[in-house]
């Protein structure tokens, strides 16, 4: 039996670094990750991972482009049901929105504990 493919969201520095990886994870689970700056505006993905580069040169209300874009990508997205996001906090209303739709969403936060 095949299972539908688990659709991840990213970016394409993301996909870069952590492809590998993810598909050592994920086993034999077959898996579709969905480059944000190649996709159109309604990928339906299943997980998103916000990366600094996604989010790097956005202010907390005031998104850049490509953010925006991102953002807007996983409100499209019905099938969402995961947010990853790269830092501690997870307070940008975006976040906010997803959680109230049932998307789950987790941070980094403890990610540099023992470094800081």
């Amino acid at each position: 039996m095949n299972a539908k493919p688990l659709r991840i969201l990213l970016s394409a520095q993301a996909r870069d670094f952590c492809a590998e990886g993810v598909r050592r994870v994920l086993g034999d689970r077959t898996v579709d990750l969905v480059v944000s700056e190649d996709a159109g505006p309604k990928p339906e993905v299943d997980i998103g991972f916000v990366t600094r580069d996604v989010i790097g040169a956005s202010a907390r209300n005031q998104d850049v482009e490509s953010t925006t874009r991102f953002f807007e990508q996983l409100r499209a997205s019905p099938n969402l049901k995961w947010l990853q996001v790269n830092a501690a906090g997870a307070d940008r209303p975006i976040y906010s929105e997803l959680r109230r739709r049932g998307v789950q969403v987790t941070s980094a936060a403890g990610a540099n504990a023992a470094v800081v």
